[in-house]
């Protein structure tokens, strides 16, 4: 009876393992001693489309199922499959088997397990097999991406690298390496990134790399060793991500920027250089205001006691009249010295910007009257007129003296190299915001090469037969530079007169 009931006990116990079996999702295949199949769960048959053939030993799956080494036309070795290693008491897997069924195919990964009986002999064999198809196709994908990025790095001017956690090198980008370094991959054979660095960089590019495991980025430069022992400069970035195997690594990619520090060393020494140079000029310029402020002051001093001497003399009614022409020529000179003298004192104080300027409101129209009146007397004498077009009587508000400089200085220049009987043309308008102003004459002209060079320091024209140091236009320019204005000159070549103009912003 007890036995009975053990048997009973013991055939429940298979029925429920045999239930369990077929509603697991994984496929099972079940083999006695012998090899032949005495087992086949739902999700195995479902896996392989049909039932193995119970006279069949189950090592005849390559035939039954036309199995092959995945991606090759070699059909699968029995003795390799895990189900006949199985039968010789070991234990296998192997994920490399695919299964053709026409266009249609699959791939598998199978483990067996021997079952032992007391005296350790194989009484069956249980297989697992599952579908990696979807895994394989993956992995397949993810070849592919490698080779594109392989090619695609291998092709690139810039330095590829991946590190692991170790700091090995994983990859590099060979011809790239070759080219811009001279190293083959065997180079880098049981040597570390650091040994290829600038001992200058080594701590730097340490740091850089711990901060971009830790961080996920980092960026810099470096000095590295070409193979010739030559170096370069190379900016890096860096960047971490995680592998198929799910291990961090980094991506560097190294820009060869030799050229540019080398353009920027050139730089710096001639930024250097032209410092020295400058600090030379500024000393140089030093110098000859000094120099001119002594010359102006032992030239000011007799001139003005000569001047006040000829002036006294002129005024004695017994002197003979051949003596008072000769004092009247070395007076008419004396003024003209002194003159210049003034002109050159007004360039220095501009040039040194030690003028204070003033704000005065007044008439632009009263103003330019006011200096006609000043030059009649040489108006008259060459026989020139002066002819106003749109003569502004607006008021603005600027330094007075300052701008009566700049106007007397273009019309005496104007009056100067005009023509006699001929006419000079003032233009004056005051609007939008702006002074408008141009005088024009009938004079020698300029050449177009020479335009240029007017309002430069002792800007006086080689054709120019003119008395003078050359420094009024250089007077104007400063005056209307501190406005913010411009300035500037029109002719159409030697005899056809000049027009020079400004145009100044004015306060509201």
């Amino acid at each position: 009876m007890r036995l009975r009931k053990n048997l009973n006990e013991i055939s429940q116990i298979k029925e429920i393992f045999k239930i369990i079996l077929e509603e697991l999702p994984l496929a099972i295949i079940v083999s006695d001693a012998s090899g032949y199949p005495i087992y086949q769960n739902k999700s195995a048959t479902k896996l392989l489309g049909k039932n193995l053939d119970p006279n069949t030993e189950i090592s005849n799956f390559v035939l039954y199922y036309n199995a092959f080494i995945e991606n090759s036309e070699i059909q699968y070795p029995n003795i390799k499959l895990p189900f006949y290693l199985a039968l010789k008491g070991e234990e296998s897997k192997v994920d490399d088997i695919e299964i053709r069924n026409g266009a249609d195919k699959i791939f598998l990964e199978i483990t067996s397990k021997p079952i032992f009986n007391y005296q350790y002999e194989v009484i069956y064999t249980i297989s697992i097999l599952r579908d990696i198809t979807h895994l394989k196709f993956l992995e397949h994908e993810l070849k592919e991406k490698e080779k594109i990025y392989e090619i695609a790095t291998e092709n690139v001017d810039n330095l590829v690298s991946i590190l692991n956690k170790e700091i090995n090198l994983e990859y590099i980008n060979e011809i790239a390496y070759e080219n811009i370094l001279g190293y083959s991959k065997l180079d880098f054979f049981d040597k570390i990134p650091y040994d290829f660095i600038h001992h200058d960089y080594v701590a730097v590019v340490i740091e850089n790399i711990r901060s971009c495991f830790e961080n996920g980025e980092c960026s810099g430069r470096a000095k590295i060793k070409r193979k010739n022992g030559s170096y370069i400069f190379v900016e890096y970035t860096g960047k971490k991500f995680i592998d198929k195997d799910d291990e961090s690594k980094i991506i560097i990619i190294a820009r060869d920027i030799t050229k540019y520090e080398l353009i920027k060393d050139l730089e710096n020494k001639l930024i250097e250089q032209i410092g020295k140079k400058n600090e030379e000029l500024i000393q140089l310029k030093k110098f000859r205001e000094e120099f001119f402020q002594d010359i102006i002051h032992e030239f000011r001093s007799p001139l003005i006691s000569i001047l006040g001497f000829t002036e006294l003399l002129l005024k004695k009614n017994n002197l003979p009249t051949e003596v008072i022409d000769d004092l009247k020529i070395i007076h008419n000179n004396q003024i003209r010295l002194n003159d210049l003298v003034n002109e050159l004192v007004n360039y220095l104080k501009l040039d040194k910007n030690d003028v204070a300027f003033e704000k005065h409101r007044f008439s632009v129209k009263d103003l330019i009257e006011r200096l006609e009146n000043e030059f009649r007397l040489i108006l008259k004498e060459k026989k020139i007129s002066i002819k106003y077009e749109n003569l502004s009587n607006r008021e603005i508000v600027m330094d007075k003296n300052q701008i009566i400089k700049l106007i007397r200085n273009l019309i005496s220049n104007a009056i100067k190299y005009s023509k006699k009987n001929s006419t000079i043309e003032i233009n004056s308008q005051v609007m939008n915001g702006y002074w408008k102003f141009s005088i024009k004459d009938e004079g020698f002209g300029i050449r177009r090469d020479d335009i240029p060079k007017l309002f430069t320091r002792f800007g006086k024209l080689k054709t120019s037969k003119k008395n003078g140091l050359g420094l009024g236009l250089s007077i104007c320019k400063k005056i209307v530079d501190h406005y913010k204005g411009s300035i500037w000159a029109e002719s159409n070549g030697l005899g056809k007169g000049s027009t020079f103009k400004f145009k100044i912003p004015i306060e509201k």
